[in-house]
């Protein structure tokens, strides 16, 4: 039956170029409604898998409006003294900024590692930079990244500060436990304490509008005592608290941002879920629009497809008739149908998948790639391949009924016979 198959197909070639074109049009812009509408639910699913608690348990302290003075980090640092010792709330901050260490900057393997990832970013020429997240210890009770608060807790060697510092999975090779780096620009020490792995982090641009990012290339550590002091490392945090709240959520808001204020900051607490439903709602058009352009795709081009086999069988009667004549039965010439519809839905599925990918690759830059391939992969495809099913069987029973309604001296008497 196989050979049978091929041998059609070989011998089809316009019914092989517009089914096939057919089906990879429909595929293909089905996989990428379906991409496009399921994309921000993936990225919403990442974010709160990074978080110990429930997203709505956790707010986001905005000091975005601060005025920029020599004190704002002192009081930045005394509002969230209150919000731990008075309130006895969990808070913690983090930034992600580019540093250098003296013992990398001339380290040619580091170096060129650091090549390869920065390769077609701004950071091309700059391969001795090192992209680190720091953060207050207290912020491992809310976010979780395989790092305990007590892992980034300093130490004391030789009368010496040492933060504990981990590292990217990529510098396994160049980077060993027990190395010890320092910081060129503020002094501050560290020692490798050990490697990330797998693990990610929010993204440095947005925490919640941008998808989250691998730690795979990027160190992490605790704010030195230089950094907690320095203006412009408390200034990249503005945005980056986090508090956990309770019951009294309400109180608590409108307290602390009066407290704020009578330091002169414009303090704004917004609810994390309510921020990412915030979000939703602002992308919930383009979700639905394109929902309904892959339900509309589909349907028309089940149409199209049934019509053109439709077509195709009367034009091909008498072959058929012939068939019959020597023996061929109706379920045997079904079978051969429908192993023919499924070779062109297999085609043009990988042919699809592969405009699909080369559609991300153009319009689709940064950690949004990644995001966007893994729901492609993951979600998009599976379900495209699931549509694909009933699509095969849905444009299959109009061409099934019609040659179960053949008879054999009907197709004789047509053809002249």
């Amino acid at each position: 039956m196989i050979g049978k198959i091929l041998t059609y197909l070989m011998r089809n070639k316009v019914e092989i170029i517009l089914v096939m074109g057919l089906s990879v049009i429909s595929l293909f812009l089905c996989m990428i409604a379906l991409m496009n509408s399921l994309v921000f639910n993936i990225q919403v699913k990442d974010i709160a898998e990074l978080f110990r608690v429930d997203m709505g348990q956790i707010g986001v302290m905005d000091f975005s409006f601060v005025k920029y003075e020599d004190n704002f980090a002192n009081d930045i640092k005394e509002i969230k003294d209150i919000v731990r010792e008075e309130y006895g709330l969990l808070c913690g901050a983090y930034s992600e900024s580019y540093l250098w260490f003296d013992e990398l900057m001339e380290n040619e393997a580091y170096l060129e590692c650091n090549r390869e990832a920065y390769k077609g970013t701004f950071y091309e020429e700059d391969p001795d930079l090192s992209r680190v997240i720091l953060v207050e210890p207290e912020i491992m009770d809310l976010v979780d990244c395989g790092i305990k608060k007590e892992d980034l807790y300093p130490v004391e060697m030789e009368g010496e500060i040492l933060y504990p510092i981990y590292v990217g999975a990529d510098f396994k090779e160049i980077i060993q436990v027990g190395d010890v780096l320092t910081g060129t620009t503020l002094g501050t020490k560290y020692i490798v304490k050990g490697f990330i792995d797998g693990e990610r982090w929010f993204d440095y641009n947005d925490p919640f509008a941008f998808p989250t990012s691998s730690m795979e290339h990027k160190f992490l550590a605790p704010f030195g005592k230089n950094e907690q002091v320095d203006a412009m490392t408390q200034l990249s945090t503005m945005n980056q608290i986090f508090v956990e709240l309770d019951s009294n959520c309400e109180d608590f808001i409108k307290n602390i941002e009066k407290t704020a204020s009578q330091k002169d900051i414009k303090l704004r607490i917004s609810i994390i879920e309510e921020k990412m439903q915030e979000l939703k709602e602002d992308n919930m058009e383009v979700i639905r629009n394109e929902y309904a352009f892959a339900v509309v795709v589909v349907i028309c081009s089940m149409i199209s497809i049934s019509s053109l086999f439709c077509a195709f069988i009367l034009m091909q009667k008498k072959e058929y008739g012939i068939r019959m004549a020597f023996g061929e039965s109706k379920e045997r010439l079904i079978c051969i149908m429908a192993g023919r519809h499924l070779a062109y839905i297999l085609g043009a599925m990988s042919i699809a998948l592969c405009l699909a990918v080369k559609y991300m690759e153009i319009t689709v830059m940064g950690e949004f790639y990644q995001l966007y391939y893994r729901t492609l992969m993951e979600y998009a495809l599976p379900v495209t391949l699931g549509i694909s099913i009933l699509y095969t069987l849905f444009s299959l029973i109009p061409p099934i009924l019609m040659i179960n309604r053949m008879e054999l001296v009907q197709l004789v008497k047509e053809e002249g016979i």
